[in-house]
């Protein structure tokens, strides 16, 4: 997976609808020699998504950046082959959770460390893009799925899954 995805994407009114964060992954985050298990996810802007721990000290972040989408049926990404435009990155910090998607930015709450993942396999599915920008948000469906992902410095993470309708949620 190429690139690092080292600041934090905000997103005016990512907030107003509750994702959805598959149930199988909702236990605590676990020792490092077992899965890390992110419990809190969303996705705003044209297809930021991410996960993070319960505590916020541990998240993901995916993102693709420059795709065109259909504006009449789903698109499809997969997370498996070389893209210089997908971003995964995994965030070290205090409440990451709360700096993503939205205008507010803390500063105490910013990553203090990125690495770049490793290993990994999955997909993004979007619905279809609004003809006009920002018409689309709360809307707009998207879907990330991450299997076997890893850092760079060996944390492997549970599968990830996260459903939102926050796609094309942008910044005022």
């Amino acid at each position: 997976m190429a690139g690092v995805f080292a600041c934090a994407m905000v997103c005016a009114g990512c907030t107003d609808d509750q994702p959805t964060v598959d149930p199988s992954i909702s236990s605590p985050a676990t020792t490092s020699q077992s899965l890390v298990r992110l419990t809190q996810g969303d996705a705003c802007g044209d297809a930021y998504f991410w996960a993070a721990t319960k505590s916020g000290d541990t998240a993901v972040t995916v993102t693709i950046q420059g795709k065109p989408r259909s504006l009449v049926g789903r698109s499809f990404f997969s997370l498996t082959e070389y893209n210089v435009d997908l971003y995964v990155s995994v965030l070290r910090g205090k409440h990451l959770a709360r700096n993503f998607c939205t205008d507010v930015i803390t500063e105490n709450w910013q990553p203090t460390s990125s690495q770049k993942a490793v290993t990994g396999t999955g997909e993004i599915v979007l619905g279809p893009a609004s003809a006009q920008v920002g018409q689309g948000c709360g809307k707009t469906r998207g879907a990330l799925k991450l299997d076997g992902l890893a850092a760079e410095d060996g944390t492997r993470f549970a599968p990830i899954k996260v459903v939102s309708k926050n796609i094309d949620c942008f910044s005022g």
